[in-house]
């Protein structure tokens, strides 16, 4: 319901905002007249004079014209891309192909040609200014074929496609290409939505002129920039023009126009247009719905993400369902075992805590002898200290005596001496209690280790003890879960075979 209100609420703004705009451009209320209308799209032209011919005869004007048509576009808001004497293939069709990848379908692209064409079997080719034309056969890869372009445009889709193609003159090649043609064959594949034009008509030459222009691109020149009239209406002028001008010089010549296009448009004043303020609110209404799509598109990519998470779960709720049905049918001998081995379990654990007491007082004892340790380490140290005094006394007694001191202060070393040996033979007798502890220490130790490998023991018996218990529950809930279901299906069965039986009994009546 979400996505079908976010959906519903973009193409209402959508359709809300190009109301106003179609209002504008079919001429409802109070379409605007001013200089300040916008036109729907951009206007983007390719223009093309080749005149110096490296193999050919070289043309005066194709520049000159090529360059005034830029002029003149570009102050009619085109984006101009003009280009002078391409003079390789792969160039010109390079152009092309930038001049085609600018172009959105709401744009209007116009292509310009002047320079040298020839028609060969019904195709038209357009001549760079370096093409080598030997024979028919190097038409193919030293030209451009004018069928290139058209399907470029089309394949573009342009709102507005105008085609003006200057070359119909004569053969350039007529020594080289005797079986050609003279000027252009009208096109074949035309694209929809398109207007093209030859400065004459299809199998005609055209007047170069002895302008600065071309005797066409003069008309076109005049022309383009009128204000108020549709394209259509703009090339008959500029029809008109050229043939009454080639006809003062006794040579008629009638421009030719295909015309595929069944829209509006004007190079100055007229054609779809919109204010700026509708084309604002088309480019906001635009901005919403895009972003109305993001939204949905994000909330598609949500609900794919759940509904795999979902099948996900399924798969793994089946399996769980599976290796339940599996389990479900444990014999009650299975059942036993589980409790005794819960009894064993709890004997052993009853047991290890039992040891956990007997552990903690080791553990205290242990710590009285370490610092036991530690007093007879220092006792050691005095009893060192003792017997290097005891030693230096003697050396003094032996050297007062054959000094031959006082009694009283001989008998002041004696003393001391004696004091120090009592004091000595005593931390030795310390010293050996403290090995005995030593070893008891030792002892404790090792108990210690012993009880730490039996607590180890009993988180394993506690894990393992846990686990049964769970899986026992879970087994004891499964198994009640399966016997409500079978009492359900048996109460099925009966309820069936009792609607059988009444089905079975049941005598429709006669009519």
């Amino acid at each position: 319901m979400k996505l079908m209100r976010l959906l519903s609420l973009g193409l209402l703004l959508l359709l809300v905002a190009w109301s106003g705009v179609w209002a504008q451009a079919s001429g409802g209320g109070n379409a605007p007249k001013s200089s300040a209308d916008v036109e729907l799209g951009k206007r983007y032209a390719l223009v093309i004079g080749n005149s110096d011919y490296k193999h050919a005869t070289p043309l005066t004007n194709p520049v000159n014209d090529a360059r005034a048509v830029c002029d003149k576009l570009r102050a009619l808001q085109f984006e101009v891309d003009c280009r002078e004497n391409i003079q390789r293939r792969g160039d010109f069709r390079a152009a092309v192909g930038a001049f085609i990848k600018r172009i959105r379908n709401t744009d209007v692209a116009l292509f310009y040609y002047a320079g040298h064409g020839l028609e060969l079997e019904g195709e038209n080719y357009l001549i760079p200014t370096g093409a080598d034309i030997r024979s028919r056969t190097y038409v193919e890869d030293e030209a451009v074929r004018v069928n290139f372009v058209l399907a470029e445009l089309g394949m573009a889709n342009a709102r507005l496609s105008i085609i003006i193609l200057d070359a119909c003159r004569n053969n350039p090649f007529a020594r080289s290409i005797r079986s050609v043609g003279s000027g252009l064959a009208a096109p074949s594949n035309v694209p929809s939505g398109s207007i093209i034009i030859f400065p004459t008509s299809p199998g005609q030459t055209a007047l170069d002129g002895d302008g600065v222009n071309g005797v066409f691109t003069s008309h076109l020149l005049q022309h383009i920039t009128t204000t108020g009239i549709s394209i259509e209406e703009m090339f008959k002028r500029v029809i008109h023009g050229v043939r009454q001008e080639s006809l003062q010089i006794g040579a008629e010549q009638v421009p030719w126009m295909n015309l595929s296009f069944t829209g509006e448009f004007c190079f100055v004043g007229c054609g779809t247009r919109v204010s700026e303020a509708d084309y604002a609110n088309v480019l906001k209404a635009k901005a919403d719905v895009e972003k109305v799509t993001q939204t949905l598109q994000s909330e598609l990519t949500t609900r794919e993400t759940e509904l795999q998470q979902f099948k996900t779960r399924m798969i793994v709720m089946q399996q769980q369902f599976e290796n339940t049905q599996k389990s479900q049918y444990l014999s009650s001998s299975e059942l036993e075992k589980l409790r005794i081995q819960r009894d064993e379990l709890a004997a052993k654990t009853l047991d290890i805590k039992n040891h956990e007491s007997e552990l903690n007082r080791v553990k205290r004892e242990l710590e009285q002898l370490q610092a036991q340790q530690i007093d007879n380490e220092k006792r050691e140290q005095e009893m060192a200290d003792a017997r290097v005094r005891i030693a230096s006394l003697e050396q003094k007694i032996n050297h007062q005596e054959s000094r031959k001191l006082g009694d009283g202060e001989l008998e002041k070393l004696r003393i001391e001496r004696d004091s120090l040996m009592n004091s000595n033979a005593e931390l030795q007798k310390q010293q050996k209690n403290g090995e005995l502890l030593q070893q008891e220490l030792a002892a404790l130790q090792n108990r210690l280790s012993e009880y730490d490998k039996q607590k180890a023991d009993l988180d394993i018996y506690k894990s393992k003890l846990a686990q049964m218990e769970s899986e026992q529950k879970s087994m004891r809930a499964e198994i009640s879960s399966e016997r409500t279901r079978r009492v359900q299906t048996e109460e099925k069965l009966k309820d069936a075979a009792v609607n059988t039986v009444k089905d079975a009994a049941f005598v429709p009546p006669a009519f």
